[in-house]
Order: structure tokens, then sequence, then C-alpha cells
């Protein structure tokens, strides 16, 4: 009779759900009530997913169980588990569930879709890598079929967010483990988007060729490779052959793409996509100079000198040319700069158990990279100075309108928000870390 009382419950799930959704707030709070109590039965969640991939079903009913399946297993994980604990078999069955219901041959409603990553991504935070070892093998057989890429490489993203700050140094060595298989994997695919894109660009008609979806998954791709790259090895270590392997396809990519993004600025959706793209080049190259100053080294100075490049260029007829990109390389720069490493003689921060020789931490390319600093302090600091800095035209309006309202709008922004606050920290770092080589440059200004 039990038993038979739970199949008839399960069975007026769709009902309940429907309920939730109604504006007589008594029976929503009923339905609320009976699903909250149908939630500690065996199979809930797994029906749920069901509904979820159910083409059959109404819209709305489906979205309801993402969102209630979504908060149902975050509920199951909790906060994790330790490392030796047994697996709980219904949670098992889930993970097994969410996985096919990601890799499923059709496609999903937008929204359940990113409801169900979202909770694949959040379990995994709490259950990778002690009690989901099979979570990235799975998640490349679904990258591998065409028909579910970019729902994969999504999750993919998703999965590696939520895996960024892990704590226990045994799980980061899996995650640097499984990024560079994920690496492995996906460089050539990456290669091969940015290339098409390249030949796109080249082209005398890119804006009707272009291709929308190649567009979304060279993005999708960059920002996955982004996170891989980030974490395929442990900091100070060096670098891993995946990750050496493409860092001058992405100094390329970097010289070419976002070069050529002005062309297309009456075209309005391919002028997005090639933002976003660019941006998110750039902002790899930045974080790779803060997690990784010591194994980065090798691989500094090129990219040095493109950003120095890039803010020489980056101000015509007092307009900025893609102001975000130039923020990007400012930062880059600055990481650079403040970084104690490539000074001479630096004392390195090793980790216990670990020496220098570990670490291959290259001292005859850091001075190359702190003399690279010096030699090009003198241009940086008349760049910032000259073109970077001064006030525009509208500033001028604002500042002759309302002296009071210009300083707070100026004094409100973040040194990343805007060119002329980015441009100002560069000028006093650059003060700061090299007073010797730019000091003579900023005396012949102040005389001129």
């Amino acid at each position: 009779v039990a038993l038979l009382l739970l199949l008839l419950a399960m069975a007026s799930i769709e009902t309940l759900l429907l309920s939730t959704l109604s504006d007589d707030n008594r029976a929503r709070r009923e339905a609320e009530a009976q699903l909250e109590k149908l939630s500690e039965s065996d199979g809930f969640v797994v029906r749920l997913l069901q509904m979820c991939g159910d083409g059959r079903a109404d819209p709305r009913v489906r979205l309801s169980a993402s969102i209630m399946c979504k908060h149902s297993v975050k509920k199951s994980v909790g906060t994790g588990r330790p490392p030796g604990s047994k697996c709980d078999p219904r949670l098992k069955e889930i993970k097994t569930v969410l996985m096919k219901l990601i890799g499923i041959q059709r496609e999903l409603l937008p929204q359940v879709e990113k409801q169900i990553i979202l909770t694949i991504a959040e379990t995994a935070k709490f259950e990778w890598p002690f009690h989901w070892k099979d979570l990235f093998p799975s998640l490349g057989g679904i990258i591998k079929s065409k028909a579910t890429e970019y729902r994969g490489l999504s999750l993919l993203d998703g999965i590696l967010e939520e895996l960024a700050n892990l704590r226990m140094r045994e799980a980061r060595v899996e995650r640097a483990k499984a990024c560079q298989s994920m690496l492995d994997a996906l460089e050539s695919a990456w290669t091969s988007h940015m290339n098409a894109i390249e030949r796109i660009l080249d082209s005398k008609d890119a804006a009707k060729e272009g291709s929308g979806r190649m567009f979304r998954t060279a993005l999708i791709l960059s920002k996955c490779l982004q996170k891989l790259v980030l974490f395929a090895s442990l900091p100070p270590f060096p670098l891993t052959q995946p990750q050496r392997r493409v860092l001058p396809k992405l100094l390329q990519y970097l010289r070419s793409i976002p070069g050529k993004r002005k062309r297309f600025d009456e075209n309005a959706p391919f002028f997005e996509d090639l933002t976003s793209l660019s941006t998110t080049l750039a902002l790899t190259v930045c974080r790779l100079s803060e997690i990784h100053p010591l194994s980065f080294v090798p691989f500094l100075r090129p990219f040095f000198s493109f950003a120095c490049e890039v803010l020489q260029h980056s101000i015509v007829d007092g307009r900025a040319i893609f102001e975000e990109f130039s923020i990007l390389c400012i930062r880059f720069l600055r990481n650079v700069l403040k970084c104690p490493h490539y000074l001479p003689n630096a004392k390195l921060r090793i980790p216990y158990g670990a020496s220098e020789a570990d670490v291959k931490f290259d001292r005859k390319e850091a001075a190359l990279v702190n003399k690279m600093q010096k030699e090009c302090g003198g241009k940086l600091i008349e760049v910032a100075v000259t073109k970077l800095m001064p006030m525009t035209e509208r500033d001028c309006k604002v500042w002759r309108d309302s002296p009071e309202e210009y300083f707070h709008a100026v004094d409100r922004l973040y040194q990343y928000e805007s060119l002329r606050p980015a441009a100002e920290a560069l000028f006093w770092d650059l003060i700061k870390y090299h007073k010797d080589s730019v000091g003579s440059v900023v005396v012949k200004m102040l005389r001129h």
C-alpha cells in the first residue's frame, strides 16, 4: 500500500510543479509542502531529471523540475564528504542520470540546460575528485560528439569555475592532471576554430561568411582553454608541455584577431563576438602572469613587447581604440612591474619540501625581463601621460558645467573600469619600481 501511494505521488509531481506556478498563494504553498515531503523519498530527483529531458512535457514544468532538482541535489551534497567516506547510492544514481541528460543527443530547453549545468558544476565542487572519478572522462565523451560539443564545453567551463579555489593539495594535483588531459584533447579543436576565424576576418566579405555558431564555439573553447592553461600545473613549478604549446599560439591570435575588430563596428553581433573573444584571450595572459609568475618567465618578453605596442596605438585622434583590450594590457604590464621575482638576486617563495631546482626558475630570463622593463619604461610613461591620461572634450565639458560632479564621477572609478585610472596606476607603478630609468623622462615632460 505504501509503495502504491508513493508511485501515485510520483505520478502527481507534474501537477504539483504546475501548482507551484499558480497565482493562488494557498495552492502554491500546499504544492511546495507536498513536494518537500516527496523530496525525501528515493527516486524523486531521478524522476525530476526524467521530466527535464521529456520533450512532451510542458516547458514550464521542465524548467520548474530543473530548478527543484538543483536545490535537491545541493541539499543532498551538503558541504561535501571526507575522502574516505562511502558514496550514497542515491547520489551515485543521480550523478549518472545527470551526465546522461547533459549528453542527450537532442536539444534541451536553454533555461533547463543552464540549470542542469549549474547542478553538475555545484555537485562537482563537493564530490570531485574523491567521489566522482569519472567526471572528466565522461565530459570528454560529451564534448567529442558534435551534437553536444557546445553543451559539454559550457559544462566544462562551469565545472572549472567551481573548482578554481580548491584547498587540498591532493585535489589540486588531481585537477592539474585532469586539466592536462583536457588541454591535450581540446588544443587541436581550439586551434582549428581560431584559424578558421582568422580566415573569415581576412576574407573580403567576412561579416556574411562568419558563422555565429563558429564564434560562439571559439569563445567557449577560449574560456575553457584559459582555465585549463591556468590549472594544468601547480605554481611555482614549471609549466607542462601542453601549456607551453598553447602560449605561442595565444600570442599569434592576440596579434591577429583584436586588430581587425574595428573593421566590423557597423555589424553589431559580429563586433560583439570579436570583442568577447579578444578580451578572453587577453585575460588569459593577465591571469597567467598573476598565478604563474615564475614559470611564465620564459614566455614573458614577447607578450610584454606586444602589450607595449598596443598601448602606443590605443588612442587615435583623441579617442580610445578598443578600450577594454588596452586596460587588460595595462593590467598585464602592472603584474610584471610589481613582481619582485624579476629583480636581480630576488629570493623566491618555494613551497615546503621543494627546492629552487624543482621550480626551475630561469634567472637569466628574469634579468632580461627586468632589463626590458627599464628600456620600455620611458616610452610607457610618455604614452601614459600624453595619450592615455589627458582629459577628453567630454571630460572638459563636464568639468566646466559641474566640477563637483566630475570629481565624484572620477573618484568612484575602479582602476580597471576606464582607461585613464588604469593609465594612472601604470604611471605610479613605473615611478615606484623604475624611478631611475623613467625619472629623466618625467623631468623632461615637466620642463616642456
